[in-house]
C-alpha cells in the first residue's frame, strides 16, 4: 500500500475534488468522435475516441429511470456507450421542464432534429443532456462523493486542508533532465517542505498529493500539477516556463518551456432572456414562497425542480445550420489569418477547426443550452488567452488574460447563433424576447454580447499535450518536458476545446492517467 497526503488549496472549498468538478451545471455531455481522435495529433495514437470512451464509461454509472422519464427526455440511450458501475452517477433529469418538449419541437422546426443518443460520437442535434445527479439521493454526484468518500477512511489517506502549494523542488538528474525531489507548500503562517521524493507527487488545482512507500518510509517519485489556472502558476514558480516571464517574477529559469500558460481557451457564453407563458414552471417559480415550500416537500420524495436540473435542453449545431456558405467561407478565411503567425501546435488546431466548420456532422455552436434564459456558446473558439504567475507569493491570484473575441470570428459565430435562436424563439412561441431585442443591428448585438458574455467554466490548454518543438508542455505520458518525473494530470493538458462540457473528458483523462502511471511504475 501507499500513503497518500492530500493538501487542499486555500482557494478550494472541495475536500478533495478538483475545483472544476464542482463548477458546472450538473451537465455531462460528450463531443464528437473526430474531436477526440484529433488529440492523437498532439499526443500518440492511443489518445483517441476508442481509448477515451472506455475511460468515460469506466468513470460513470448510467442510471436508467422509468420509461416515462426516458420518453419525456426524447432519448434512446444505447448502453454500449455508457458505463454502468463507475463512481459518477448519471441520469436524465428526474424533473423535466414542461417547456422542454416545446423547445425540442421548435429546434426541429428550424432544421435541427432530435438526436436521441448524442453520447455515441455524433453529438450534432437537439438532445436532453445527462446530469450528474444520483437519483436515489437527489444530490450531486461528483469526485468527492464518487471517488473520495468511499475511500476517505483508508488508513493510508490523510487530508490536510488550508494549504497552498508554492513550488515543486527540482534538482539535476542524469543527462539533461531535471528531477522533482520535493514540494514546498504554505500551511497557515508556515512554509513546509516535503523532500526526498522517491515515487509520486500530485498537485491538483493547487492541491498537493504525495504517495509514500510504506516499506521504506520514503515519499515517492512523480510530481503532477492540475488546474488550467493553477498548473502554469506552479510550474512557473518552480522555474519552468518562459525565461522572460520568470525573470520578471524574479524566479530562476530551470527549464525553458515558453508555452507554459499560453493557449488558454474557454467556451464563451452569452444569454438571451425569453418571457414564457406563466402557466409553465421555470426556476422563477421558486421565487414564490408557497411554490418553494411545495417543491421542498417534493424534494423529500426525490422529485420536483430541486431534485433535477434546470439546464437539460442542448442543441449542438453545425455552422451550416445557422450560417450561409459565404459566412462560413469568411470564417475559414479568418481561421487562415489566425494561423499565419501561430505556433506550430496552434496551426494544427486551426487546421482542424477549418475542416470542422465546414462539416455538417460537426458542431460549431451550442445555441440552446438552457430555457429562459437561453444561451449561446462558440464550441471551437479561435482566440487564445494566457495565464501566468503574478507574484512569487502563491496566494496572489494569477494574471489571467482570457483574450475573448481577440478574433472577430468568435463573436460573429455567437451573433449568428443568437440570430438563429430568435428563429427558435419565434417557432417556440415565447411571449416576449426580453433581451436582446430581435430588431437590433448586428453591431448592436455584438456590443450586447461583449457586455454580457461570460465563462462556461471550461478553461483548458495552458499546459498542452504536444511535441515540444510545436509548443507542447507535456508528452503523451503527461510528463513535463525537461523532467523525468513531473506530470500534469488535468484539463490544462487538453490542446483544444471540444463541443461538449468538459466534465466527462476530465474524468476520462484522470482514469487514463492512472493507467499510464501504473504502467510506468
Amino acid at each position: 500500500p501507499v500513503t497518500v497526503l492530500r493538501v487542499d488549496s486555500a482557494r478550494s472549498s472541495a475536500p478533495v475534488a478538483p475545483v472544476y468538478l464542482k463548477l458546472h451545471l450538473l451537465g455531462s455531455s460528450r463531443g464528437s468522435k473526430v474531436e477526440y481522435d484529433a488529440f492523437a495529433q498532439f499526443g500518440s495514437e492511443d489518445w483517441n475516441w476508442d481509448s477515451l470512451l472506455q475511460y468515460m464509461k469506466k468513470s460513470e454509472a448510467f442510471v436508467s429511470l422509468t420509461d416515462e422519464n426516458i420518453n419525456k427526455a426524447y432519448a434512446a440511450p444505447d448502453l454500449q456507450y455508457h458505463g454502468l458501475s463507475g463512481p459518477i452517477k448519471k441520469c436524465y433529469s428526474v424533473w423535466c421542464n414542461p417547456l422542454h418538449a416545446k423547445l425540442l419541437a421548435a429546434l426541429d422546426f428550424v432544421g435541427l432534429p432530435i438526436n436521441p443518443e448524442p453520447a455515441n460520437g455524433v453529438n450534432v442535434g437537439a438532445n436532453s443532456g445527462l446530469c450528474t445527479v444520483d437519483p436515489e439521493t437527489a444530490t450531486r454526484s461528483y469526485a468527492a462523493s464518487g471517488y473520495f468518500e468511499p475511500n476517505s477512511q483508508r488508513k493510508n489517506l490523510l487530508v490536510l486542508t488550508g494549504a497552498l502549494v508554492s513550488k515543486v523542488i527540482l534538482e539535476d538528474a542524469p543527462g539533461a533532465l531535471k528531477r522533482a525531489v520535493g514540494v514546498e507548500f504554505v500551511h497557515g503562517k508556515e512554509t513546509a517542505k516535503i523532500r526526498d521524493v522517491r515515487k509520486e507527487v500530485i498537485i491538483s488545482a493547487g492541491n498537493l498529493v504525495y504517495f509514500a512507500d510504506q516499506r521504506v518510509k520514503f515519499i515517492t517519485s512523480r510530481t503532477y500539477t492540475t488546474g488550467s489556472f493553477q498548473t502554469p502558476v506552479i510550474l512557473e514558480l518552480s522555474g519552468i516556463g518562459n525565461p522572460q516571464i520568470l525573470k520578471e517574477l524574479g524566479v530562476s529559469s530551470i527549464i525553458d518551456l515558453q508555452s507554459v500558460g499560453e493557449n488558454l481557451q474557454d467556451h464563451v457564453v452569452s444569454y438571451s432572456i425569453w418571457e414564457v407563458d406563466s402557466k409553465f414552471e421555470t426556476l422563477d417559480t421558486l421565487s414564490d414562497p408557497a411554490a418553494l415550500a411545495q417543491h421542498m416537500e417534493l424534494y423529500k420524495q426525490k422529485t420536483g425542480i430541486i431534485a433535477g436540473t434546470a439546464c437539460h435542453t442542448f442543441a449542438y449545431m453545425p455552422a451550416s445550420a445557422f450560417a450561409s456558405k459565404e459566412k462560413i467561407q469568411q470564417w475559414q478565411s479568418a481561421i487562415d489569418e489566425a494561423a499565419k503567425d501561430a505556433p506550430p501546435g496552434q496551426k494544427k488546431q486551426y487546421k482542424l477547426i477549418r475542416c470542422w466548420i465546414a462539416d455538417p456532422k460537426q458542431a460549431t455552436a451550442d445555441p440552446a443550452s438552457a430555457i429562459c434564459p437561453s444561451s449561446r456558446a462558440s464550441c471551437t473558439p479561435l482566440s487564445r488567452g494566457s495565464v501566468h504567475a503574478a507574484s512569487t507569493d502563491p496566494a496572489v491570484p494569477p494574471a489571467v488574460d482570457p483574450n475573448y473575441f481577440a478574433r472577430e470570428a468568435d463573436i460573429d459565430v455567437i451573433v449568428a447563433g443568437m440570430r438563429h435562436a430568435q428563429r427558435v424563439a419565434d417557432a417556440f412561441g415565447v411571449v416576449d424576447t426580453v433581451q436582446p431585442k430581435p430588431d437590433i443591428t448586428d453591431e448592436e448585438l455584438k456590443e450586447y454580447v461583449r457586455n454580457t458574455c461570460g465563462t462556461s467554466f471550461h478553461p483548458l490548454g495552458t499546459a498542452a499535450m504536444g511535441k515540444r518543438e510545436e509548443g507542447g508542455v507535456v508528452d503523451a505520458r503527461l510528463m513535463v518536458y525537461g523532467t523525468e518525473n513531473l506530470r500534469v494530470v488535468d484539463c490544462s493538458i487538453l490542446p483544444m476545446e471540444i463541443a461538449a462540457h468538459l466534465q466527462s473528458v476530465v474524468y476520462a483523462l484522470a482514469e487514463k492517467a492512472a493507467d499510464i502511471i501504473k504502467r510506468d511504475s
